[in-house]
């Protein structure tokens, strides 16, 4: 036996014996029947090792809706179990996607099959769609019908005439397939976006699709909730909070947006636009907003969303320096630098608030849906967070009668 041995080869087998091997969309469905799956936690954990990438039998497809159906379960399951059924009713088209032709039927009938059993796997991928993601991921969870019966107009047809919503995106979003972004997620959220901006070769996919507070707000009134509250305040960040001396550019950061659907409830009477402009004021309006049970959108710094854990990352990685007995002017270019890389100095990214920590020690976290998932950000100083925060837009679908009547402060 020579000296040395080459255990690359070992190292691959041994890996491959403690994975299971992946399986197809029959054997999927033979997991899912025997034993017989009856919630949304058995599917997922016979999902776990199955990435369906197309091609099954017509057969095996409607198998999958049968099983993903009988799991339906937690809130809203029996209009869960309807937008499945409708969902059903297209996988009989098969290569006939007339709406997005370069998209599979199958592929997408998987993937909103996942989304309306578990919505936040809703990602907007490698496209700035992030506000669609978050409406489309408020859809999901409190209006599964509407969702897949725009999914699927938009799919057969090429637009979607549901409730207040009316898409017709252009046809260089109908005829693109993407590669870092899941089809059935183009599908809805690039159709909800319908920016004017070519979908071109050319385009920088992460900046595509960028959306403002005022289409947030317009796409939320279409959706038909009975109450939209929207309070937005661009403070100035990063290079022009230098130029904040310019009355041209100081009047930006005074500026304020509110707007009220269908009208302005009467809890909120008392509140003047100052205390909504105010970076205090305006979280601890979004804060009671969560309490009341409202869904509430939150504009932050994408960088920021992706932080996790419970530690101050900017303090943290700081420490390690504090010691050493370095110049103060040092330490602060430090900081400034960490900042920048983990918590971003601007407010591009509109996030679906699942909770929000404010607690007495001076520190902010959010619980979040966004890029496929729900997780907590890292808790951060509240005047750091206040750079990288530009207002929020809460909706309620109750009547704004109702919703009155329900508030509690």
């Amino acid at each position: 036996m020579p000296w040395f041995r080459d255990t690359s080869a070992d190292v691959r087998v041994a890996a491959a014996r403690r994975a299971p091997p992946a399986m197809n969309m029959a054997q999927v469905v033979r997991r899912l029947t025997l034993p017989l799956a009856t919630t949304s936690q058995q599917f997922f954990f016979v999902l776990r090792h199955f990435p369906y990438t197309g091609g099954c039998t017509l057969r095996d497809l409607d198998g999958f809706l049968a099983a993903a159906i009988r799991c339906c379960d937690g809130g809203h399951a029996a209009q869960k179990r309807q937008a499945l059924t409708i969902l059903s009713g297209i996988t009989g088209l098969h290569g006939v996607a007339r709406g997005f032709p370069l998209l599979d039927i199958y592929q997408v009938v998987y993937e909103l099959t996942l989304r309306v059993l578990d919505p936040k796997r809703i990602d907007q991928g490698a496209f700035g769609l992030c506000g669609p993601a978050a409406l489309a991921t408020l859809l999901a969870k409190t209006e599964p019908v509407t969702y897949i019966q725009l999914a699927v107009e938009l799919l057969t047809t090429g637009r979607s005439h549901v409730r207040g919503f009316s898409l017709t995106p252009g046809e260089e979003i109908r005829r693109y397939r993407p590669s870092g972004t899941p089809q059935a997620d183009w599908l809805v959220l690039a159709s909800l976006r319908s920016s004017d901006q070519a979908l071109t070769s050319n385009t920088v996919t992460g900046e595509y699709g960028g959306t403002t507070f005022f289409d947030m707000m317009g796409w939320l009134k279409q959706a038909g909730f009975g109450v939209v509250v929207g309070a937005f305040a661009p403070h100035l960040t990063g290079f022009m909070r230098t130029l904040s001396s310019l009355p041209i550019i100081s009047g930006i950061d005074r500026w304020l947006s509110c707007d009220f659907h269908p009208q302005r409830p009467s809890f909120l009477q008392g509140i003047s636009l100052e205390f909504f402009s105010k970076q205090n004021g305006n979280l601890f309006l979004a804060d009671r907003f969560l309490r009341n049970h409202w869904k509430v959108f939150l504009m932050v710094s994408e960088k920021y969303t992706q932080t996790s854990g419970d530690v101050d990352p900017i303090a943290s990685k700081l420490s390690l320096y504090q010691d050493l007995n370095l110049p103060a002017r040092q330490l602060e270019t430090m900081r400034t630098n960490l900042i920048t890389q983990y918590i971003g100095n601007a407010t591009n990214h509109w996030v679906l608030a699942k909770a929000l920590e404010l607690p007495g020690n001076g520190t902010v976290r959010i619980t979040r849906y966004s890029w496929g998932g729900k997780s907590t950000t890292a808790p951060i100083p509240v005047e750091l967070f206040y750079t990288i925060y530009s207002g929020f837009i809460a909706v309620s679908c109750m009547k704004i009668e109702d919703a009155i009547a329900a508030w509690r402060w």
